[in-house]
């Protein structure tokens, strides 16, 4: 049994190798990209850097709130048609917010602080056109506590959980100066503070602001 085995394994091992040196003597075998696999990312694209800073308003509570936002991103140019920025972006709203219900009638309405940051990606379509478009996301969590941490209640901090899916409108300045505005849903989960809920911190976000970088 044990010459059987060894002699298909044989057998085999030279067919291979025959077929292998008829292949490469008739030039049916190539080593050159035909072999090579598809990727998304290929050796033709170009890479760049940027930072973006936007103003805008958002609805929190039911009201216009003021938010600014950073972000920093690696570009990654496909080929002239597509581009993707991948990157980490943080924002932060900066006008009074106060509880939409609040039960303890002896202590004031405390200030409500929110802000969130996580990983951006946004596919821009023909980016070296005047005005191009693109859609973007953030997936990442927040925190929403009161300002004055001091009051007595049982909680004044919560963490939360974020997914906002967004359009972007851009115009090319210079060759390193681009201006965007944007147009974004914010969804927020798991919110247990009191005077606050998950609604009440998702909303409309628009914003205006300008990416520098090279691109």
């Amino acid at each position: 049994m044990r010459y059987t085995v060894i002699t298909i394994i044989t057998f085999f091992a030279l067919a291979v190798s025959a077929n292998a040196q008829h292949s490469f003597h008739t030039g049916e075998i190539s080593f050159t990209k035909d072999r090579q696999p598809q990727t998304l990312i290929s050796g033709k694209s170009t890479f760049g850097f940027f930072g973006n800073w936007n103003y805008g308003v958002t609805d929190i509570h039911g009201d216009a709130a003021y938010i600014t936002s950073r972000r920093l991103a690696l570009a990654i140019n496909i080929d002239r048609l597509n581009t993707l920025n991948v990157g980490l972006g943080s924002y932060n709203v900066r006008s009074d917010i106060e509880p939409v219900s609040w039960s303890h009638l002896t202590i004031p309405e405390p200030k409500i602080l929110v802000e969130y940051s996580g990983f951006e990606l946004e596919y821009l379509h023909r980016p070296n056109d005047l005005i191009h478009f693109g859609a973007m996301v953030l997936i990442g969590s927040g925190d929403a506590r009161y300002e004055n941490r001091n009051i007595p209640v049982q909680t004044t901090k919560d963490a939360f959980f974020v997914v906002k899916p967004g359009l972007t409108l851009n115009l090319n300045i210079t060759r390193w100066l681009k201006m965007t505005t944007a147009a974004h849903y914010r969804f927020v989960q798991n919110v247990n503070l009191e005077g606050t809920s998950d609604a009440d911190l998702s909303g409309f976000h628009a914003s205006l602001g300008f990416r520098v970088g090279i691109f």
